[in-house]
């Protein structure tokens, strides 16, 4: 994620253990990790695509931004 450079891109990193930011509240709700798994979400002006679950499609999702 941090190789390359991508303008606007935003990366959060978040412990299911800890309460979402009330300031990034509406834009992170319903985004967390798939069953246990890390998930990537990549979101393009406001619209977000299905997110990509488990180290070997994060990846590949990366690859297409």
């Amino acid at each position: 994620l941090h190789q390359r450079f991508v303008p606007n891109k935003v990366v959060w990193r978040h412990a299911a253990a800890q309460p979402i930011p009330a300031e990034l509240n509406s834009l992170l709700t319903g985004k967390g990790s798939i069953q246990g798994e890390s998930s990537l979400y990549i979101c393009r002006e406001g619209t977000c695509q299905s997110p990509a679950n488990g180290l070997p499609a994060i990846l590949a999702a990366v690859e297409t931004v």
